[in-house]
């Protein structure tokens, strides 16, 4: 998920630059070691708080479409009412489904072969109509790359009093599948039915559409927190969709952004169509008109997804389920996701945050973070950070260079790693860098002195 752009700011600096740091890298397991950071360790440690991104891949992007080719049909009996579509990303070329109302809390595998993989029961989840699903970003509340959405949103006889969506990790083979957070929602005029659901790849923001038999459909945005199971949040009106745009129908059953984030497909029971839309401006394309898409409109399609590698897979309902896709005629490859701004400082640095205290050391390894360190005897480099504000250090970390043999000591002066993190988290740049490598030096210069305090080993 490199280069994606989060919605907050606090998930940048740990996932949009370089993501995780290995678990044995994480500065807060370099504190509990009580190691003193080497330089080079210390560097190699900063770099994904520098911006060093590596280059997102290049994503397919149908410029035209081809016609649409036939896969094969999926004979597994309990799925027969397909109404869902999401790509596994852990396992390229197979894919997620469900069904709708009357079914289980199921997820059901299938790959490009239309061959049935697994059915995974999604724990923490009800059905009553599951109308669709969409997987991309996860809300900042789940510690995840990637998450299913599943759209709990149908109401043929619009009496529901709040809907719901749930929100899940993207499953490992075998799963198990559990839902970490949920919205419940409402709609500000009322019960409406609905039964399509998407998750923007740049924002993660979660867009519902409503299925209008007599008038005009309309788009839906959820609040960007997950409400959880005990409160019921108002969802809010983005746009209405003229269902002349459809040819008449507003009977919208399926709906899906490409994953870069420049494509929004949506299909209904007589066709599909499709925005080119600016990834940086989510909402901008609303008021205008989309393109016909040429997808097969033989039986009740009720789900579509993009390809990750281009174009669309769409199945209908029904046993055994058809699967086909729309391949692109001619393509381009685009970057994804708009790089955050660099100059978004007084975001939070990346993994190690500190509490501000220095730590009690046997070879003294002082906190960074906000204020000075205390009881951080020896010599140490402090790692995680405070507060960037648009490229300067977020306090200064401190060790004990009063007394370097010391178990606790005096307060020191060396800012920490974890205060340059603080600048380098989100907007440090070059700044950052300077300040790092300053701090280095000085940490050399302290480890000579304490050196030569103690004179030739023995």
């Amino acid at each position: 998920m490199a280069g994606r752009w989060p919605l907050r700011g606090a998930r940048v600096a740990r996932e949009d630059v370089g993501g995780p740091l290995p678990r044995a890298a994480r500065p807060e397991d370099t504190l509990s070691a009580r190691r003193l950071l080497s330089p080079s360790a210390a560097l190699a440690l900063s770099l994904p708080l520098l911006g060093r991104a590596p280059p997102a891949r290049a994503l397919p992007s149908c410029e035209s479409w081809g016609a649409s080719v036939d896969l094969g049909t999926c004979g597994e009996p309990a799925l027969n009412e397909a109404s869902g579509l999401a790509a596994l990303a852990r396992a390229p070329g197979q894919w997620l489904t469900h069904n709708d109302a009357g079914g289980s809390a199921t997820l059901y595998v299938f790959d490009e072969s239309a061959a049935f993989v697994e059915a995974l029961a999604v724990e923490g989840a009800t059905m009553r109509d599951w109308e669709d699903m969409a997987a991309g970003p996860c809300p900042a509340a789940v510690a995840a790359d990637r998450c299913v959405y599943i759209g709990d949103i149908g109401d043929n006889s619009e009496v529901r009093e709040d809907i719901v969506v749930y929100v899940l990790p993207e499953p490992p083979a075998g799963g198990p599948a559990v839902v970490a957070a949920q919205w419940r929602l409402r709609y500000p005029p009322g019960p409406q039915d609905a039964e399509a659901l998407t998750v923007h790849p740049c924002t993660g923001q979660v867009h519902i559409f409503t299925k209008d038999r007599d008038g005009d459909p309309g788009v839906y945005a959820l609040p960007a927190e997950p409400t959880g199971p005990d409160m019921v949040a108002e969802l809010s009106l983005v746009a209405t969709l003229p269902r002349a745009t459809f040819d008449g129908s507003g009977l919208i059953t399926a709906a899906d952004w490409s994953p870069g984030g420049e494509l929004l497909a949506l299909r209904t029971y007589g066709g599909g169509w499709a925005w080119r839309t600016d990834p940086s401006a989510p909402d901008a394309h609303w008021p205008g008109s989309p393109e016909r898409l040429p997808i097969d409109t033989s039986g009740q399609g009720e789900a579509l997804a993009f390809h990750p590698e281009g174009g669309l897979l769409l199945v209908n309902e029904g046993s055994p389920m058809s699967v086909r896709r729309l391949p692109c005629a001619t393509f381009t490859e685009v970057e994804g996701c708009p790089r955050p701004p660099e100059d978004s400082g007084g975001g939070e640095a990346a993994d190690g945050e500190s509490d501000g205290g220095g730590s009690e050391g046997s070879e003294g390894t002082g906190d960074g973070g906000e204020g000075v360190g205390q009881d951080g005897g020896g010599a140490g480099a402090g790692a995680g950070g405070g507060e960037g504000d648009d490229g300067a250090p977020g306090g200064e970390g401190s060790v004990a260079d009063a007394d370097p043999d010391a178990d606790s000591g005096t307060a020191g002066k060396w800012p920490g790693a974890g205060g340059l993190a603080g600048g380098a988290g989100c907007g440090g740049g070059a700044a950052g860098l300077t300040l790092l490598l300053g701090g280095l030096a000085r940490i050399r210069q302290s480890l000579r002195q304490r050196s030569a305090r103690r004179g030739p080993r023995g």
